[in-house]
């Protein structure tokens, strides 16, 4: 990445992948993050701020001479999404009805669909919840 003429970059040369940058020549080595345990991922840029993470951390670096500082970011889910917990039916308003969902796959009623856990073995995937509750769906 370019940023404020300077190469920046991830590096793990002294033990754990922190950000450095230099001259576009190689020379002038600087090092901007100072992560002892977990290795920064993910840097991107707008030019001047680099925004990334860290151990499920956000993290930003206003410029390549701030210090940086730790994104409080709370994730969000949509908006009247259910959901179940494994052996959980969901409600019924929140069960596809019938016809066609928003990906266009036919939808089902109560018991037309199942939750599956793939094993960590080959073999089939085993169901989640009632034995017999779900009918396949046709192709």
């Amino acid at each position: 990445m370019l940023v404020g003429g300077r190469l920046v970059f991830l590096s793990d040369h002294e033990g754990v992948g922190n950000l450095y940058s230099c001259e576009p020549d190689g020379g002038g080595l600087r090092r901007h993050t100072d992560h002892e345990t977990f290795y920064v991922r993910h840097p991107a840029t707008d030019g001047t701020r680099i925004v990334y993470q860290s151990a499920g951390d956000l993290y930003l670096l206003d410029g390549l001479d701030a210090e940086a500082r730790r994104l409080d970011v709370t994730p969000g889910s949509p908006a009247g999404r259910a959901a179940a917990l494994p052996g959980q039916r969901l409600p019924a308003a929140a069960r596809p009805r019938r016809g066609r969902d928003r990906a266009g796959q036919r939808g089902g009623g109560p018991g037309e669909r199942a939750l599956a856990h793939p094993p960590g073995r080959p073999g089939p995937a085993a169901q989640l919840g009632p034995v017999g509750g779900a009918a396949p769906r046709p192709g």
